[in-house]
């Protein structure tokens, strides 16, 4: 039995290594492609951001968010998915209640990402991916991971209209 979803891909990219794990239309990622993207991202967050902290991933839904938001966990962080097609407003109240330790943007939301506060600190997706895995930095964090630790927060608007979010353990996704 896995306790973090890491161990899970970690042992699926071994028995299948070049098996397809995410697409969308423009690309595709297999199972050690994933692996290695998101240990590189991992090892950029952690050189900046201590664990436990929330990862805002501010993009367009493409099969690629998966490398920023396992890149995230690889820190001992947690992932935030923010839609790019959310209006600005409601963006800055999941922010407000989030106070993210870092906020990761693509091509398409780096147009908008100035609209997010200068108090954040954004980081393109390109330079995290170009990152060098920093194997040392990744196995001590692991040593520290359980698997009743956040995986990711999912805002939801609610009867109110003001975003909630929705607390998701690793243990919840595993179970599921």
């Amino acid at each position: 039995m896995y306790s973090t979803v890491l161990q899970c891909l970690e042992e699926t990219a071994l028995n299948f290594p070049n098996k397809i794990a995410f697409a969308d239309i423009k690309e595709s990622f297999s199972f050690s492609e994933l692996l290695n993207n998101a240990k590189k991202i991992g090892s950029f967050i952690s050189k900046r951001v201590k664990p436990h902290q929330p990862i805002v991933v501010y993009m367009d839904k493409r099969a690629y968010n998966i490398n920023a938001f396992l890149g995230a966990v690889y820190a001992g962080c947690f992932y935030v998915p923010v839609d790019s097609q959310m209006p600005a407003e409601r963006i800055n109240m999941i922010l407000e209640t989030l106070n993210p330790s870092m906020i990761i943007y693509d091509a398409t939301t780096k147009k908008s990402i100035d609209l997010l506060g200068e108090r954040y600190s954004k980081v393109y997706y390109g330079d995290a991916l170009a990152a060098d895995i920093d194997v040392e930095s990744l196995e001590r964090i692991r040593k520290f991971s359980k698997s009743t630790d956040l995986l990711y927060v999912l805002f939801t608007s609610g009867s109110t209209g003001i975003p909630k979010g929705v607390t998701i353990s690793h243990l919840s996704v595993l179970d599921f």
